[in-house]
């Protein structure tokens, strides 16, 4: 059983670090069953385990040694949890292989930096990680490229950040005496870093007030309710806010929660509570049968919120590029046939 359950520890953390489906599928089959599923642990014997040891620790306790008899229970629960464990880490196994094909599928990785220095770089440009007391980081970071609607690529990092929230507080005692008291929180906000040429000026936020030099609203009702904007000028705010870029936040926006956008220049940062961006669409459908893993493997998964922000984000960079100067056309030659 413990052994079961390091292999498939194991095999997880190795599944993330996969270059390609082909070996995402050879790794599946390592851990094959001759039954057609996911090789599992038999909980028989820790099962036999828990029982004897139950038998022991209610013999003890009539015997009046409470400590054979807590020691005998230590070994209940462990033997219990044990299956619950292997259950557990097979379960992340496939979870994490299903996760690692879908991210090949996009280009995306997972990558080490150091998380407290991202987070002062990208407090300077964001306003959105002036947040918490202390600890704040980029503890978990997801590279990776979007294209625009002309195929040009762009930069995106999925991230999580996290800090801690400090609160002080005091109480009196029932004899007088008062007692100060720290309480720690912390706090996690997903969200993805991009790149986006040309460049833009622009906030749309439900969780803060935008820091931009104009005030914006537009005509849309659901729009107005839920988030506030800000822009660079009211003649840019009113031609790049068109309907249907609206629509395109209000359809976006039901995807996520708590949503804060702000570009300034050629990157911008989107976030919000959410922490599945990259969920599979199929993600609550388990299985752990072979065959149905390789094809899942094999099949370009659908992320249903990357997916969204995506087309955004290829909204946003149409609309941007419509605000962009076009140069004026180049006098057309005199044709000699004209003149005499």
């Amino acid at each position: 059983m413990i052994r079961h359950l390091m292999r498939m520890r194991r095999a997880a953390r190795l599944a993330t670090a996969l270059p390609s489906k082909e070996l995402l599928l050879a790794e599946i089959g390592r851990h094959a069953g001759p039954d057609g599923r996911i090789v599992r642990a038999d909980p028989l014997p820790a099962i036999v385990v828990a029982v004897l040891a139950a038998i022991v620790a209610a013999w003890r306790h009539q015997a009046g040694e409470d400590g054979q008899a807590l020691a005998a229970l230590l070994v209940v629960l462990l033997a219990g949890g044990l299956p619950v464990a292997a259950f557990a880490a097979r379960r992340r196994f496939i979870d994490t292989v299903l996760g690692q094909a879908a991210m090949l599928d996009r280009g995306l990785s997972a990558v080490q930096r150091d998380g407290r220095a991202l987070w002062r770089d990208w407090r300077e440009r964001f306003p959105d990680f002036e947040r918490g007391d202390e600890s704040q980081s980029i503890d978990r970071l997801v590279e990776g490229e979007w294209t625009d609607e002309a195929g040009r690529p762009h930069t995106m990092a999925c991230y999580r950040f996290s800090w801690v929230e400090v609160q002080h507080s005091s109480r009196t005692d029932a004899d007088g005496k008062q007692h100060d008291e720290t309480q720690r929180t912390t706090h996690y906000r997903h969200g993805v870093v991009v790149s986006l040429s040309p460049p833009l000026t622009l906030a749309v936020s439900e969780v803060r007030k935008p820091k931009m030099p104009v005030a914006w609203s537009t005509a849309s009702i659901e729009f107005g309710e839920r988030w506030r904007v800000g822009a660079a000028s009211e003649m840019q705010a009113a031609r790049l806010l068109t309907p249907s870029v609206v629509q395109t936040f209000v359809e976006t926006g039901r995807h996520f929660r708590a949503l804060d956008l702000h570009f300034a220049g050629e990157q911008g940062c989107i976030s919000f509570s959410d922490d599945d961006l990259l969920a599979r669409a199929d993600a609550r459908q388990r299985t752990d049968r072979l065959d149905d893993l390789r094809w899942r493997v094999r099949s370009t998964a659908t992320m249903p919120k990357l997916e969204a922000l995506t087309t955004l984000l290829r909204t946003l960079c149409d609309a941007a590029d419509g605000l962009q100067p076009r140069a004026e056309p180049a006098p057309p030659i005199p044709n000699r046939k004209a003149f005499p």
